[in-house]
C-alpha cells in the first residue's frame, strides 16, 4: 500500500503521480489523500455583491473544477482518493489508535499494513553495534504520524477490498461475458487472412477468454484506431505484435513482457561461422528495421529480398526462432531484440494483472505457437 499526501493541483499531479500510477497501481493499493480548503468552496458558493467577489468566485469555481478533474483522473487509473476538509480527512469517531482493532472486511492487505504501522511504534529500537542499554533510551516514533497513517487506512476502508482494482469492472464484466479485443495484423503475432483472426496472440487471447468463461469479440483496425477505442473503454485489450517500446504507453496500460525475440545474422548449418561479418553479403527482408540496422550499424553488405525465409545457401538476417526450422545457426551478431506485450485500458488493473499472470503462465507455449504460425 502506498499513501500519498499531496495537493490535488492538476499540473503538479500530472507531472509526477499520473505517469507512475499505472505501474504502481497494478501491484499496490494507492491512496491519495488531500486536505480541501473550505474557504475556496465558500467563495464558489457565495453570491458576489461587488466585482472583487465576482472574480474570486470565478477563480474558486475554476479551481474546484480542476480539482474534480484531477480526482477523476486518479480514480480512473485505480487510485483511492480521499479529499476532505480539515478535521475530516479521516473518520472522526472513533479516533484510530494502535489499541483499536484494524478494519474488518475483505482486504487482508489493509490489516497487514495496519499491524506493520502499529508494530513500528511499539517495537523496541536497536541500533547495530550499540549496546542494548544504549538503545533502551531511544524514544519510539511520535504517535501523531501513526494516528494519521491509521486514519487514512480507515478512510480507504472498503475501497481497499479487491486489490488491484478495476474502476470500470472490466474483469468482472468479461467473466462469463464478452471480451472485446482489438486486432491489427502483424504476422506471425496476429493475422487477418480472409478477415479471420489468427496468429500467436489470437491463440493466447482465445485461451485467456476460455479461462474467464468469456467469448471474444474481435474488432480489427489500425493501431491508432484501436488504441483510441481502448482509451475510451470501447475495447478491453489490443493485440498486434506490440512491443515494450510502443509509443502508446501514455494512452494504454502495457503488460509485462511475455516473450522476447531477436533478429540475428545466421548462416546455413553446413557453413562455418565467420569471425566477422564485415564484407559478408547478408540477405535481409526489404523495408524492415533489420535492413536499416544492417546497413547503418554493421560493415556487412545488405542484400534486400522480399522473403528472407526463401533464401538458401547465404547468410541471412532472420528471427532467432526460425533458425532450427531453416537449418541455420547463429553467428553471434544480434541486430535487435523485442519484448512482446499486449495493451489494456489505463486503470483497469485487476484485468491487467489477471492477463499478465495468464501470459507468464503460458509463455513456454510461445515457441510452439510461433512454429505453428510459420507452418500455416
Amino acid at each position: 500500500m502506498l499513501v500519498v499526501l499531496t495537493e490535488l493541483a492538476e499540473q503538479a499531479v500530472s507531472e509526477t503521480l499520473l505517469p507512475a500510477l499505472p505501474l504502481i497501481a497494478r501491484d499496490h493499493l494507492v491512496v491519495v489523500a488531500s486536505v480541501a480548503d473550505p474557504e475556496v468552496r465558500g467563495w464558489a458558493l457565495a453570491t458576489p455583491v461587488e466585482p472583487g467577489a465576482a472574480y474570486r468566485k470565478a477563480a474558486a469555481v475554476a479551481a474546484l473544477a480542476d480539482r474534480r478533474r484531477t480526482v477523476a483522473r486518479l480514480r480512473g487509473l485505480g487510485a483511492v482518493v480521499v479529499d476532505a476538509p480539515p478535521g475530516r480527512l479521516a473518520p472522526t469517531s472513533p479516533t484510530p489508535t494502535c489499541g483499536s482493532r484494524p478494519p474488518g472486511g475483505c482486504d487482508r492487505g489493509i490489516r497487514r499494513v495496519w499491524e506493520e504501522v502499529c508494530g513500528a511504534g511499539r517495537a523496541s529500537i536497536h541500533l547495530p553495534g550499540a549496546p542494548v542499554s544504549a538503545n533502551r533510551d531511544i524514544r519510539p516514533p511520535s504517535p501523531r504520524p501513526v494516528a494519521l497513517a491509521l486514519a487514512i487506512l480507515l478512510a480507504a476502508g472498503v475501497a481497499g477490498c479487491g486489490i488491484p482494482r478495476d474502476p470500470e469492472s472490466t474483469l468482472d464484466r468479461a467473466r462469463g461475458g464478452t471480451l472485446r479485443a482489438g486486432i491489427t495484423a502483424n504476422d506471425p503475432w496476429t493475422t487477418l487472412e480472409g478477415g479471420r483472426p489468427g496468429g500467436v496472440e489470437v491463440e493466447l487471447v482465445e485461451q485467456f477468454a476460455h479461462e474467464l468463461g468469456a467469448k471474444v469479440e474481435w474488432i480489427d483496425g489500425s493501431e491508432a484506431e484501436l488504441i483510441g477505442a481502448l482509451e475510451v473503454r470501447e475495447l478491453d485489450l489490443v493485440v498486434g505484435g506490440l512491443t515494450a517500446d510502443t509509443p502508446w504507453q501514455a494512452k494504454a496500460a502495457i503488460t509485462r513482457s511475455y516473450a522476447t525475440t531477436r533478429v540475428v545474422v545466421a548462416v546455413p548449418a553446413s557453413q562455418p561461422v565467420p569471425d566477422d561479418i564485415a564484407g559478408v553479403r547478408v540477405a535481409v527482408e526489404a523495408g524492415t528495421n533489420a535492413a536499416g540496422i544492417l546497413e547503418d550499424k554493421t560493415d556487412a553488405v545488405p542484400v534486400r529480398v522480399p522473403d528472407v525465409t526463401q533464401v538458401r545457401g547465404s547468410a541471412v538476417a532472420i528471427d532467432e526462432w526460425l533458425l532450427a526450422d531453416l537449418d541455420l545457426r547463429d553467428t553471434g551478431v544480434h541486430l535487435s531484440k523485442a519484448k512482446h506485450v499486449m495493451a489494456t485500458a489505463l486503470g483497469e488493473n485487476a484485468f491487467l494483472v489477471r492477463l499478465e499472470r495468464f501470459l507468464i503462465a503460458h509463455q513456454a507455449e510461445v515457441p510452439a505457437l510461433l512454429d505453428a504460425a510459420e507452418a500455416s
